[in-house]
C-alpha cells in the first residue's frame, strides 16, 4: 500500500489523489475524540465537521522534512481538537448565561398621551411658524406640532396623517421635518446599541467571575477574582450612566433650529401643552401640583 507521504506529495504536485487521502484519514478524524476523552458519537461527528474544511489546508501546508505525514497530521489534529473543545465550552457557557442572566434590549418609549380631536373648521390651513401666535387656535396647533416633532422617532404613516390634519401642515413639509430629525437620531441609536452590546459583554464577564469565585478554594486566586469583579462592577456602573444620558428623542434646540425659531418658544409651548393635557386627564392632581408650585 502506498504511504501517505507519497500520496500527499502527489496531491501537492498534481492535485490528484485527494479521494484516497480522505478515505484513509476520515475514520482517524472521526474516532479521534473518542480516543482522548469520554465522548459520544455526536461529539465525534461535530468534530469531524469542524475539522474537515481544514483538511485541505493541512495537506497544502505539509512539508517533507524527514518526518512522516502521520506525525504532522497528529499534531495538527491535536491542536484543532483543543480549539474545538474551547469553542464548544464557550458556546455552552453562553447558552447557560442566556438562560440565567437577563440582558436588556433597547427600550421602547410609549407614545405620548392623547390630545383633543382636531377642529373640523380649519384642518386645511397652513400654520405660520413665527415667534408670536396670531390666535389661540394657532398657538394650540403649533404646540401639537412641536410635540409631534419631539416624538418623531415613533411616528408612523397613520400618526403623520393624524398630525397633518390636526395642525394643518402640508404632508410633504411634515414628512421632511420628521425624516431630518430621524437622521439626527440614527447616530444616537447606533451609539446606544453599541453601549448595550458592551454592557452585555460586561454582564457575561461578571457572571463568569461570580461562578469562578463561588467554586475557587485558593485564597490568593479568590482575592484576585474578587478584585476583578469589583473593577468590572465599577465599569458597569459608569457604562450605565452613559446609557442613561443617551436621549432617543430630538432636543428642543434641534427642533428650534429645524423650524428657525427661538428655543424658548419650544420650551414654553411644550411645558404648557403637557400641563394642559395633565389638567384634562387628572384635574385633582393638577390642582395639587399648582398649589405645590405656588
Amino acid at each position: 500500500m502506498e504511504s501517505l507521504n507519497s500520496l500527499v506529495a502527489y496531491y501537492q504536485n498534481t492535485g490528484l489523489g485527494l479521494a484516497e487521502i480522505v478515505k484513509r484519514l476520515s475514520m482517524r478524524i472521526y474516532n479521534y475524540p473518542s480516543g482522548k476523552h469520554r465522548t459520544d458519537e455526536d461529539d465525534c461527528g461535530e468534530f469531524y465537521l469542524f475539522f474537515y474544511p481544514r483538511l485541505l489546508r493541512t495537506l497544502e501546508h505539509f512539508q517533507d522534512r524527514g518526518k512522516p505525514f502521520e506525525w504532522y497530521f497528529n499534531s495538527v489534529l491535536r491542536w484543532h481538537y483543543k480549539v474545538y473543545c474551547s469553542r464548544k465550552h464557550k458556546d455552552q457557557t453562553n447558552w447557560a448565561i442566556a438562560r440565567n442572566q437577563l440582558f436588556w434590549e433597547l427600550p421602547e418609549e410609549d407614545w405620548p398621551p392623547s390630545v383633543p380631536a382636531p377642529s373640523p373648521c380649519g384642518a386645511g390651513k397652513i400654520i405660520a411658524i413665527d415667534r408670536f401666535g396670531g390666535s389661540r387656535e394657532s398657538t394650540w396647533r403649533k404646540r401639537i406640532l412641536f410635540l409631534a416633532l419631539k416624538n418623531a422617532r415613533h411616528l408612523d404613516d397613520r400618526a403623520i396623517s393624524w398630525i397633518m390634519d390636526l395642525t394643518g401642515v402640508a404632508e410633504e413639509t411634515l414628512i421632511a421635518m420628521v425624516e431630518r430629525l430621524r437622521a439626527n437620531l440614527y447616530k444616537r441609536e447606533l451609539r446606544l446599541h453599541k453601549l448595550y452590546k458592551r454592557q452585555n459583554r460586561i454582564f457575561t464577564k461578571i457572571f463568569l467571575l461570580q461562578r469562578d469565585l463561588l467554586w475557587e478554594v485558593d485564597p490568593q486566586i479568590k482575592a484576585d477574582l474578587a478584585l476583578s469583579l469589583c473593577e468590572l462592577r465599577t465599569t458597569l456602573r459608569a457604562l450605565q450612566k452613559k446609557i442613561r444620558r443617551v436621549r432617543l428623542h430630538p432636543s428642543n434646540r434641534e427642533i428650534a433650529e429645524l423650524l428657525e425659531i427661538p428655543k424658548g418658544t419650544i420650551d414654553t409651548s411644550l411645558y404648557w401643552l403637557r400641563r394642559q393635557l395633565m389638567e384634562n386627564s387628572c384635574p385633582d392632581k393638577a390642582g395639587q401640583s399648582q398649589r405645590l408650585c405656588a
